[in-house]
């Protein structure tokens, strides 16, 4: 039952998300992926990964994108990965996907704005 009640509330949260006008989305300064993008994210996860070091990494197709936080709508490179790695007991906790955005000079982790539909990639 509790799945169910939350795979609703993801449902309608995803619904109240609209993407950007597309006279917005033409001029917006998405910036340059820097080639060392890989880096940037395990560096940024590797602050709140209990053994970063363990970790695995298999990063998706990188594109242009938007993501929307609060009322703010951020311009730059989606990265999506997926991240397996150790947790305090030493086990490995199994693949978990994962979004983030760079956007001047900036990565920001826009992982559930991402599972909501609050991010979106331009063609």
């Amino acid at each position: 039952m509790k799945k169910i009640i939350l795979a609703l509330c993801f449902s309608i949260l995803a619904g109240c998300v609209s993407s950007p006008p597309t006279d917005e989305i033409s001029k917006a300064d998405f910036g340059n992926l820097p080639s060392n993008y890989q880096d940037l994210v395990k560096e940024k996860l590797g602050t709140t990964l209990k053994d970063p070091y363990s970790a695995h990494y298999n990063f998706g197709l990188v594109g242009k994108a938007w993501c929307k936080s609060g009322f703010t709508t951020y311009y730059g490179w989606l990265m999506p990965v997926t991240v397996n790695a150790k947790n305090s007991y030493g086990g490995y906790v199994g693949n978990t996907p994962m979004a983030f955005l760079y956007t001047k000079d900036q990565v920001i982790d826009f992982t559930a704005s991402y599972q909501v539909g609050g991010c979106g990639i331009v063609h």
